[in-house]
């Protein structure tokens, strides 16, 4: 029979409490203001690369603050996107966030704990 680990020591719970916490702080960086519009309401974060690749899902580089409509028009549109954030961070960023996302890395649990509290007791 297997042991069943309780919520706090799942791999899962550690990676939504570290989502959690990455949104506040990247919004925090932005001034809690879209990128694009200057919008202070309905912020998203928004990852340069998609979230799935875990070695640049935390990563504050791969990350912008914008309203919640350009992130699904933007979403929507990856050649727009790829344009918009090399005017936004320079020529060749999206690139570069690429070649760094495709490193693999694999976050254990307790990683990701030790994430989670770096970030909540550095504040």
């Amino acid at each position: 029979m297997t042991k069943r680990l309780p919520a706090n020591e799942k791999w899962a719970y550690w990676r939504d409490k570290c989502d959690e916490v990455f949104r506040r702080k990247a919004k925090e960086r932005d001034g809690w203001r879209c990128v694009e519009t200057g919008a202070r309401e309905n912020l998203q974060t928004a990852h340069i690369v998609l979230a799935c690749y875990m070695n640049t899902r935390w990563d504050f580089d791969n990350v912008v603050t914008l309203k919640s409509g350009r992130h699904i028009f933007y979403t929507q549109h990856p050649i727009e996107w790829k344009l918009f954030i090399n005017r936004l961070k320079g020529p060749g960023y999206y690139e570069k966030m690429e070649d760094r996302a495709m490193i693999a890395k694999k976050w254990s649990g307790e990683d990701l704990k030790e994430l989670y509290n770096k970030w909540t007791t550095n504040r």
